[in-house]
Protein backbone atom coordinates (compact mmCIF):
# COMPACT_ATOMS: atom_id res chain seq x y z
CA UNK A 1 0.00 0.00 0.00
CA UNK A 2 2.71 2.72 1.00
CA UNK A 3 4.53 1.76 -2.18
CA UNK A 4 1.83 2.60 -4.50
CA UNK A 5 1.37 5.41 -2.44
CA UNK A 6 4.80 6.69 -3.20
CA UNK A 7 4.83 5.76 -6.61
CA UNK A 8 1.50 7.89 -7.01
CA UNK A 9 3.24 10.89 -4.95
CA UNK A 10 5.98 10.87 -7.69
CA UNK A 11 3.78 10.80 -10.17
CA UNK A 12 2.31 13.73 -8.95
CA UNK A 13 5.63 15.18 -9.07
CA UNK A 14 6.47 14.15 -12.10
CA UNK A 15 3.31 15.29 -14.24
CA UNK A 16 1.25 17.52 -11.96
CA UNK A 17 2.38 20.55 -12.56
CA UNK A 18 2.26 19.73 -16.08
CA UNK A 19 -1.18 18.20 -15.95
CA UNK A 20 -2.24 21.68 -14.00
CA UNK A 21 -0.87 23.36 -16.42
CA UNK A 22 -3.17 21.78 -19.32
CA UNK A 23 -6.38 22.37 -17.01
CA UNK A 24 -5.29 26.18 -16.73
CA UNK A 25 -4.55 26.72 -20.45
CA UNK A 26 -8.19 25.19 -21.06
CA UNK A 27 -10.11 26.90 -19.33
CA UNK A 28 -8.60 30.30 -20.54
CA UNK A 29 -8.79 29.38 -24.05
CA UNK A 30 -11.99 27.79 -23.13
CA UNK A 31 -13.50 31.56 -21.95
CA UNK A 32 -11.54 33.36 -24.82
CA UNK A 33 -13.84 30.94 -26.58
CA UNK A 34 -16.86 32.26 -24.66
CA UNK A 35 -16.18 35.52 -25.23
CA UNK A 36 -16.08 35.55 -29.40
CA UNK A 37 -19.04 33.36 -29.21
CA UNK A 38 -20.38 36.10 -27.04
CA UNK A 39 -19.62 38.62 -29.46
CA UNK A 40 -20.60 36.98 -32.55
CA UNK A 41 -23.99 37.27 -31.23
CA UNK A 42 -24.09 40.20 -30.42
CA UNK A 43 -23.14 41.57 -34.01
CA UNK A 44 -25.88 39.39 -35.19
CA UNK A 45 -28.10 41.07 -33.29
CA UNK A 46 -26.78 44.60 -33.62
CA UNK A 47 -26.77 43.84 -37.61
CA UNK A 48 -30.45 44.92 -37.54
CA UNK A 49 -32.63 48.03 -36.85
CA UNK A 50 -36.36 46.75 -37.18
CA UNK A 51 -38.14 45.32 -34.40
CA UNK A 52 -39.08 41.65 -36.04
CA UNK A 53 -35.59 41.63 -37.24
CA UNK A 54 -34.16 42.20 -34.05
CA UNK A 55 -36.66 39.51 -32.81
CA UNK A 56 -35.43 37.28 -35.26
CA UNK A 57 -31.61 38.04 -35.04
CA UNK A 58 -32.21 36.94 -31.30
CA UNK A 59 -33.76 33.89 -32.07
CA UNK A 60 -31.02 32.92 -34.77
CA UNK A 61 -27.70 34.54 -31.60
CA UNK A 62 -29.41 32.49 -29.53
CA UNK A 63 -29.39 29.21 -31.32
CA UNK A 64 -25.74 29.68 -32.80
CA UNK A 65 -24.89 30.23 -29.31
CA UNK A 66 -26.03 26.84 -28.63
CA UNK A 67 -24.74 24.84 -30.83
CA UNK A 68 -21.19 26.37 -31.01
CA UNK A 69 -21.05 25.85 -27.06
CA UNK A 70 -22.05 22.55 -27.24
CA UNK A 71 -19.58 21.61 -30.07
CA UNK A 72 -16.59 23.92 -28.37
CA UNK A 73 -16.94 21.89 -25.07
CA UNK A 74 -17.19 18.44 -26.57
CA UNK A 75 -13.90 19.44 -28.94
CA UNK A 76 -12.39 21.00 -25.06
CA UNK A 77 -12.77 17.61 -23.29
CA UNK A 78 -11.43 15.77 -25.91
CA UNK A 79 -8.44 17.57 -26.04
CA UNK A 80 -7.80 18.28 -22.27
CA UNK A 81 -8.38 13.99 -21.78
CA UNK A 82 -5.69 13.26 -24.85
CA UNK A 83 -3.45 15.65 -23.33
CA UNK A 84 -3.33 14.57 -19.69
CA UNK A 85 -3.28 11.12 -21.75
CA UNK A 86 0.21 12.05 -23.50
CA UNK A 87 1.72 13.85 -20.72
CA UNK A 88 0.77 10.91 -18.01
CA UNK A 89 3.29 8.81 -20.40
CA UNK A 90 0.86 6.83 -21.99
CA UNK A 91 0.67 5.94 -25.54
CA UNK A 92 -2.39 7.99 -27.13
CA UNK A 93 -2.00 6.11 -30.52
CA UNK A 94 -4.34 3.14 -29.66
CA UNK A 95 -6.69 5.80 -28.53
CA UNK A 96 -6.67 7.84 -31.41
CA UNK A 97 -7.58 4.92 -33.39
CA UNK A 98 -10.33 3.43 -31.14
CA UNK A 99 -11.84 6.47 -30.74
CA UNK A 100 -11.85 7.67 -35.03
CA UNK A 101 -13.23 3.79 -35.17
CA UNK A 102 -16.08 4.99 -33.37
CA UNK A 103 -16.82 7.58 -34.56
CA UNK A 104 -17.15 6.89 -38.06
CA UNK A 105 -19.16 3.90 -36.93
CA UNK A 106 -21.25 6.49 -34.88
CA UNK A 107 -21.17 8.55 -38.18
CA UNK A 108 -22.80 6.16 -40.45
CA UNK A 109 -25.27 5.64 -37.49
CA UNK A 110 -26.22 9.44 -36.74
CA UNK A 111 -26.35 10.29 -40.80
CA UNK A 112 -30.12 11.93 -40.46
CA UNK A 113 -29.22 13.54 -37.02
CA UNK A 114 -26.09 15.55 -39.09
CA UNK A 115 -28.76 16.23 -41.84
CA UNK A 116 -31.10 17.90 -39.69
CA UNK A 117 -28.13 19.74 -38.03
CA UNK A 118 -26.81 21.12 -41.62
CA UNK A 119 -29.97 21.86 -42.49
CA UNK A 120 -30.90 23.52 -38.82
CA UNK A 121 -27.97 25.89 -39.33
CA UNK A 122 -29.21 26.95 -42.92
CA UNK A 123 -32.85 27.48 -41.72
CA UNK A 124 -31.43 29.79 -38.97
CA UNK A 125 -28.77 31.45 -41.29
CA UNK A 126 -31.01 32.14 -43.83
CA UNK A 127 -33.79 33.02 -41.77
CA UNK A 128 -36.34 30.96 -43.63
CA UNK A 129 -39.31 31.30 -40.98
CA UNK A 130 -38.56 31.91 -36.87
CA UNK A 131 -40.32 31.78 -33.39
CA UNK A 132 -44.29 33.18 -33.65
CA UNK A 133 -44.21 32.61 -38.01
CA UNK A 134 -47.36 31.00 -38.83
CA UNK A 135 -45.69 28.26 -41.73
CA UNK A 136 -46.76 24.91 -43.53
CA UNK A 137 -44.18 22.09 -43.62
CA UNK A 138 -44.92 19.17 -45.38
CA UNK A 139 -48.31 19.50 -45.12
CA UNK A 140 -48.35 20.55 -41.65
CA UNK A 141 -49.65 24.26 -41.10
CA UNK A 142 -49.23 25.98 -37.75
CA UNK A 143 -47.38 28.61 -35.47
CA UNK A 144 -43.45 28.52 -35.20
CA UNK A 145 -43.39 27.08 -31.05
CA UNK A 146 -39.19 26.32 -31.23
CA UNK A 147 -36.73 26.04 -33.94
CA UNK A 148 -33.24 24.67 -33.17
CA UNK A 149 -30.53 22.73 -35.14
CA UNK A 150 -32.16 19.23 -34.57
CA UNK A 151 -35.91 20.26 -35.19
CA UNK A 152 -38.80 22.38 -35.92
CA UNK A 153 -42.18 22.39 -33.85
CA UNK A 154 -45.27 23.49 -34.86
CA UNK A 155 -49.04 24.09 -33.16
CA UNK A 156 -51.73 23.92 -34.83
CA UNK A 157 -55.09 25.53 -34.07
CA UNK A 158 -56.14 22.06 -32.29
CA UNK A 159 -53.19 22.75 -29.61
CA UNK A 160 -51.64 19.90 -31.18
CA UNK A 161 -47.31 19.97 -31.40
CA UNK A 162 -45.87 18.32 -34.39
CA UNK A 163 -42.01 17.84 -34.35
CA UNK A 164 -40.60 17.67 -37.65
CA UNK A 165 -37.14 16.61 -38.29
CA UNK A 166 -34.89 19.49 -40.17
CA UNK A 167 -34.07 17.03 -42.77
CA UNK A 168 -37.39 17.00 -43.58
CA UNK A 169 -37.69 20.56 -43.73
CA UNK A 170 -38.16 21.27 -48.16
CA UNK A 171 -40.50 23.98 -49.51
CA UNK A 172 -41.49 26.01 -46.63
CA UNK A 173 -44.31 28.25 -46.74
CA UNK A 174 -44.57 31.08 -44.75
CA UNK A 175 -47.65 32.98 -44.75
CA UNK A 176 -45.96 36.12 -42.02
CA UNK A 177 -42.53 36.69 -42.62
CA UNK A 178 -42.44 40.60 -42.76
CA UNK A 179 -46.04 41.57 -44.12
CA UNK A 180 -49.08 39.53 -44.67
CA UNK A 181 -51.17 39.81 -47.43
CA UNK A 182 -55.30 40.14 -47.94
CA UNK A 183 -56.95 37.78 -50.18
CA UNK A 184 -60.81 38.21 -50.24
CA UNK A 185 -63.01 36.81 -52.79
CA UNK A 186 -66.43 38.37 -52.43
CA UNK A 187 -68.68 36.65 -54.41
CA UNK A 188 -72.58 37.99 -55.10
CA UNK A 189 -75.23 37.51 -56.91
CA UNK A 190 -75.32 37.97 -60.89
CA UNK A 191 -78.45 40.40 -60.75
CA UNK A 192 -76.51 42.88 -58.61
CA UNK A 193 -74.73 45.99 -59.74
CA UNK A 194 -71.69 45.58 -59.73
CA UNK A 195 -70.12 48.98 -59.15
CA UNK A 196 -72.15 49.68 -56.10
CA UNK A 197 -70.96 46.50 -54.63
CA UNK A 198 -67.56 47.56 -55.58
CA UNK A 199 -68.33 51.18 -54.27
CA UNK A 200 -69.39 49.45 -50.76
CA UNK A 201 -65.95 47.23 -50.67
CA UNK A 202 -63.85 50.18 -51.22
CA UNK A 203 -65.38 52.26 -48.53
CA UNK A 204 -65.29 49.02 -45.72
CA UNK A 205 -61.63 49.15 -46.73
CA UNK A 206 -61.28 52.88 -46.16
CA UNK A 207 -63.43 52.47 -42.91
CA UNK A 208 -61.33 49.37 -41.86
CA UNK A 209 -58.04 51.16 -42.50
CA UNK A 210 -59.34 54.94 -40.29
CA UNK A 211 -60.31 53.02 -37.16
CA UNK A 212 -57.85 53.59 -34.56
CA UNK A 213 -57.76 49.94 -33.76
CA UNK A 214 -57.18 48.59 -36.93
CA UNK A 215 -54.63 51.10 -38.52
CA UNK A 216 -51.53 50.47 -36.22
CA UNK A 217 -51.90 46.64 -37.93
CA UNK A 218 -52.14 47.37 -41.52
CA UNK A 219 -49.15 48.99 -44.62
CA UNK A 220 -52.05 50.00 -46.74
CA UNK A 221 -56.28 50.29 -47.55
CA UNK A 222 -57.33 47.15 -48.73
CA UNK A 223 -59.27 47.95 -52.30
CA UNK A 224 -60.72 46.04 -54.70
CA UNK A 225 -58.33 44.87 -57.38
CA UNK A 226 -61.44 43.90 -59.80
CA UNK A 227 -64.31 41.23 -61.13
CA UNK A 228 -62.21 38.35 -60.82
CA UNK A 229 -64.41 35.63 -62.24
CA UNK A 230 -67.94 35.53 -63.74
CA UNK A 231 -70.41 32.53 -64.04
CA UNK A 232 -73.76 31.12 -63.65
CA UNK A 233 -73.42 30.94 -59.86
CA UNK A 234 -72.67 34.97 -59.77
CA UNK A 235 -69.88 37.50 -59.88
CA UNK A 236 -66.85 37.24 -57.75
CA UNK A 237 -65.26 40.13 -56.88
CA UNK A 238 -61.60 39.98 -55.61
CA UNK A 239 -59.99 42.84 -52.78
CA UNK A 240 -56.50 43.05 -51.41
CA UNK A 241 -54.61 45.00 -49.02
CA UNK A 242 -51.49 44.47 -47.29
CA UNK A 243 -51.04 43.61 -43.08
CA UNK A 244 -47.94 43.79 -40.82
CA UNK A 245 -46.54 40.55 -39.22
CA UNK A 246 -49.33 38.29 -38.26
CA UNK A 247 -52.00 40.67 -38.08
CA UNK A 248 -53.46 39.30 -41.37
CA UNK A 249 -56.54 37.23 -39.30
CA UNK A 250 -57.42 40.19 -37.33
CA UNK A 251 -58.03 42.34 -39.73
CA UNK A 252 -59.46 39.93 -42.44
CA UNK A 253 -62.07 39.52 -39.51
CA UNK A 254 -63.03 42.55 -38.93
CA UNK A 255 -63.44 43.57 -43.17
CA UNK A 256 -65.74 40.03 -43.23
CA UNK A 257 -67.82 41.40 -40.53
CA UNK A 258 -68.43 44.93 -42.02
CA UNK A 259 -68.85 43.98 -45.52
CA UNK A 260 -71.86 41.50 -44.65
CA UNK A 261 -73.54 44.52 -42.16
CA UNK A 262 -73.05 46.75 -45.05
CA UNK A 263 -74.01 44.27 -48.01
CA UNK A 264 -77.61 43.74 -45.52
CA UNK A 265 -78.13 47.25 -45.01
CA UNK A 266 -77.96 47.59 -48.65
CA UNK A 267 -79.60 45.03 -50.11
CA UNK A 268 -76.76 43.36 -51.76
CA UNK A 269 -77.38 39.86 -52.03
CA UNK A 270 -74.12 37.31 -51.54
CA UNK A 271 -74.25 34.09 -54.03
Amino acid sequence: MLSIISEFINWIGLHGTSIIRILFLALFYYIIFEILVWRICKMIEKSVTRKKEKEIAEQRAETIKSALIKVGSIVFFIGIFISILAESGLNVLPFLATFGAVGVIVGFGLQSVVKDIVNGALIIGEGQYSKGDIIEIEGKKGTVEKVSLRRTVLRDLDGTAHHIPNSLVGIVSNMSQDWAGINLDVKIKSSEDIDKAINILNTVGEEVYSNKLYKPLMLDVPKVLGVNELDESGITIKMIGKTKHLKKWDVKKELLKRIKLTFDRENIKMA
